[in-house]
């Protein structure tokens, strides 16, 4: 047990849990290959949850649940405590892919999974490692009333535990105490905080970064940079300043930038420690278009090409879907007022229905179909749209 975890609201007998055999298990996993439709399957790896030791641990391809103990002992197993995981979730177009991600390790780890279940059973046990709050009634204190997260240990000794991950009929042993964080609904709310800033090719400083982006009012802040100064383009210092503005509780999540000399355009998400582990699904995507446009107010209407960079990504909080894109579009000359922004309005919906994102649909001829705004719950343009 952690000296930092709070005391446990209640604690269940071992014997009386239902399902203890998932608080020691092994998963069979490979490692994603990017090119394994060109060569052979990936190598072959074997992570394993123990909740007893709160840890994550790559062992060895021959252990057992059995024989776990030993094997975290070994100088061919790798482990990582369960307060240094920040990201766990499932890829966005293979859910039997994984991708998990600790503190101290320099690149993430991408696994394939046996089956979708298995994968989706991977990051469930994965979050609930980490004491993230899950779904789970019978696990609530007896007699409990309020709707809230309680942390519940589970304590004793068991040997006629099913070994999950090992052979055939192999039982395991559990001893010691474990810890997950249930409530007794499935809800749970998030503050989320988005802000466009046109750098105009110059860095911020600390002020100006805290006028523009309050502290202390959401949980995920989504912020869009425009006219980005190259000595900031292919860094993490834009993230790194957000973080540092909001204090040491937030950390750089998710991030995707368009590199274009004075036309660049960033898009990040910074977000708190304890919310990290509830997103999922992530993926971003970068373009430029050139477009066609006509303006229609002029006695003869004119055609006029414009080029706009885009930037958009995508990514879920528990099961809620959110799209995000930043463009600037610029100024069409001598167009102002309604027929301006009538113009503005249909390059975007122009640029949404080109940006290929979402579920596919194998029925359509590359892939996708229908536009961003059908495929999430919620669809946020910013930038600089001059609407």
């Amino acid at each position: 047990m952690s000296a930092k975890d709070p005391p446990a609201d209640h604690v269940w007998d071992l014997d009386d849990v239902w399902g203890a055999q998932w608080l020691r298990v092994l998963f069979k996993v490979e490692k994603f290959n990017p090119d394994a439709r060109f060569s052979k399957e990936g190598k072959k790896r074997i992570w394993g949850m123990d909740f007893f030791l709160r840890q994550y641990v790559q062992l060895p391809e021959e252990a057992t649940a059995k024989g776990m103990w030993a094997h975290q002992n070994t100088d061919r197993a790798k482990s990582h405590p369960h307060s240094a995981l920040y990201r766990a979730e499932t890829d966005a177009q293979d859910d039997k892919r994984v991708r998990i991600r600790f503190f101290q390790a320099d690149h993430p780890y991408e696994l394939v999974c046996e089956s979708v279940t298995a994968a989706a059973r991977f990051i469930e046990l994965a979050k609930a490692l980490k004491l993230t709050c899950m779904w789970c009634p019978t696990l609530c204190p007896p007699k409990s009333t309020e709707d809230k997260p309680y942390l519940v240990e589970m304590r004793g000794s068991r040997d006629d535990v099913d070994a999950l991950g090992g052979a055939p009929g192999e039982k395991t042993n559990l001893q010691g105490a474990a810890k997950v964080r249930v409530s007794p609904s499935p809800h749970e709310s998030a503050r989320l905080w988005t802000g466009s800033k046109d750098l105009c090719d110059s860095e911020p400083n600390a002020a100006e970064m805290r006028e523009w982006m309050p502290a202390n009012v959401a949980d995920f802040y989504v912020a869009s940079f425009l006219d980005v100064p190259s000595s900031m383009q292919g860094t993490s210092k834009l993230g790194e300043m957000m973080a540092a503005n909001l204090g040491g509780e937030f950390v750089p999540l998710l991030s995707t930038e368009m590199e274009a000399g004075k036309r660049s355009i960033s898009l990040i998400v910074v977000c708190h420690k304890n919310k990290a582990l509830r997103v999922s699904g992530s993926a971003a995507w970068t373009g430029s278009r050139t477009l066609e446009t006509r303006n229609n107010a002029k006695k003869k209407a004119k055609l006029s090409n414009i080029k706009v960079d885009m930037v958009a990504l995508t990514f879920k909080i528990n099961e809620t879907s959110f799209f995000f894109m930043s463009t600037k579009l610029k100024a069409l000359p001598g167009d102002d007022g309604p027929t301006a922004a009538t113009i503005k309005l249909d390059t975007l919906k122009e640029l949404l229905s080109r940006i290929k994102m979402g579920a596919a649909d194998t029925m359509s001829g590359d892939g996708y179909k229908g536009d961003v705004l059908q495929k999430y719950h919620l669809c946020i343009v910013f930038g600089g749209v001059g609407l």
